[in-house]
C-alpha cells in the first residue's frame, strides 16, 4: 500500500466492515493464524513485517471482498516451494 492511500484505505476499512460476510469467530480464528505465524517467523522476517505494517484478519477480508485472484507461495523449513 502507498503510504498516501493509507487514509482512504482506513477510511473504507470502516464503510466495509459492515458488509463483511465473514463471522466474528471466523476473524478471530484467522487473526490467531496470523499472530501465530508472525512470532514463529524468523527475526529477520519480523524486522521486514514490522507491527505497523502488519494487516489484520479484517483488513485482509476487506482487502479480499469480491472477485480477485490472489497467488500465494511459501517455502517450508528445508526450502521446498510451497504454493
Amino acid at each position: 500500500m502507498v503510504p498516501g492511500d493509507a487514509r482512504a484505505f482506513t477510511e473504507s476499512l470502516g464503510r466495509n466492515l459492515a458488509h463483511m460476510l465473514e463471522s466474528a469467530h471466523e476473524l478471530t480464528g484467522l487473526q490467531t493464524l496470523l499472530d501465530r505465524s508472525h512470532a514463529d517467523s524468523t527475526e529477520h522476517l519480523r524486522d521486514i513485517i514490522s507491527e505497523d505494517r502488519r494487516l489484520t484478519a479484517a483488513n485482509i477480508v476487506v482487502l479480499l471482498t469480491g472477485m480477485k485472484v490472489i497467488s500465494v507461495a511459501s517455502v517450508t523449513a528445508a526450502g521446498h516451494p510451497r504454493l
